[in-house]
């Protein structure tokens, strides 16, 4: 075009517009490349930590689960019954056994003890424990406590000395109920201990109790209400004449006691009072001289304490509590 100015660039006439055309076209070409590069860059910096943060998701997601996982097994093991455990009836029948057969088996070894009481000694030893409560107190126990002996006393004493048969089942119940296996063996274990020193006892030094020894020293039999029939109906077929020292009733009653108080502490102050009316018991009914009390309560706490020493040894039972 005639005139229009031109330049030369590159061996090439430009018009002006053209060229300032060319170089906007180039500058543009320029930001372009240079955002399409920065945007690649940048989109690669954020894929690198959205995946990351993705597989730290996963990890924290499998941690949680696995936590979460733990906490519901740990409180469904605290939760298990016996329903879990023994699925069948004759699995339930032999996990109670294994658990409570011992309370029969006590009875069993004191029922015994009629028939081994002069394994070792012939004669009886009643005289020695007849001048010892004498000695202690001025009087004959049972014979001095007959003045205080009414219908309705008796009854209760009765009473007081038949709760030494739920000691045991009670605590006994309560640390089976509540899935304390190590705390239901420990007790367990303190009663056998008490009771194998009673009946080793027994046997090295025989006593028949007032019961035989001083009949006919009282004015006549003690009179009483239901608990009265029943201790003597309970008397008539299972009396065992021996094994009154020591008392087995009140060691057991003691290692019971200290088991409760050991084990469930509540339980141990309502036992108390009641332990402390069936030792009286004993005097009372004419089972047992004041020295078999005192000897009853010395062993059933040796029994609580070797008791104890077995349990913290090596090869101890030790189930798990539920």
């Amino acid at each position: 075009m005639a005139g229009t100015k031109q330049r030369s660039l590159g061996g090439r006439k430009w018009a002006p517009r053209e060229l300032m055309s060319a170089r906007q076209a180039s500058k543009r070409r320029g930001r372009e490349s240079f955002r399409g590069s920065f945007g690649k860059q940048r989109r690669r910096g954020q894929g690198a930590v959205h995946s990351n943060g993705w597989r730290w998701g996963i990890w924290r997601r499998r941690a949680e689960a696995l936590s979460a996982g733990r906490e519901a097994w740990s409180k469904e093991s605290r939760r298990r019954t016996d329903r879990n455990v023994c699925p069948t009836a004759a699995q339930k029948f032999w996990h109670f056994w294994r658990h409570w057969y011992p309370h029969l088996f006590f009875l069993f070894c004191f029922e015994e003890l009629g028939k081994l009481v002069h394994l070792v000694t012939p004669g009886w030893q009643d005289a020695k424990l007849i001048a010892a409560d004498y000695w202690l107190t001025g009087v004959h126990p049972t014979v001095w406590l007959e003045q205080f002996a009414t219908p309705a006393r008796n009854d209760f004493m009765q009473f007081a000395y038949l709760t030494y048969f739920t000691y045991l089942l009670v605590l006994g119940g309560v640390l089976y109920y509540r899935r304390d296996l190590r705390g239901y063996w420990s007790v367990m274990t303190y009663s056998a201990a008490a009771y194998a020193i009673g009946y080793c006892i027994a046997i090295v030094f025989p006593i028949e109790s007032p019961w035989f020894s001083m009949a006919g020293a009282w004015r006549g039999s003690l009179q009483g209400g239901l608990f009265t029939a029943a201790i003597n109906f309970i008397e008539h077929f299972g009396r065992v004449r021996g094994a009154a020292f020591p008392s087995e009733h009140v060691a057991g009653s003691v290692a019971a006691l200290w088991g409760a108080w050991r084990h469930r502490r509540w339980l141990f102050w309502v036992m108390v009072p009641l332990v402390t009316c069936m030792c009286v018991s004993t005097v009372w009914g004419r089972y047992h001289y004041v020295v078999d009390v005192f000897g009853g309560v010395v062993t059933g706490t040796f029994g609580y304490v070797i008791g104890s020493w077995i349990m913290k040894t090596r090869g101890a039972p030790a189930p798990a509590a539920h």
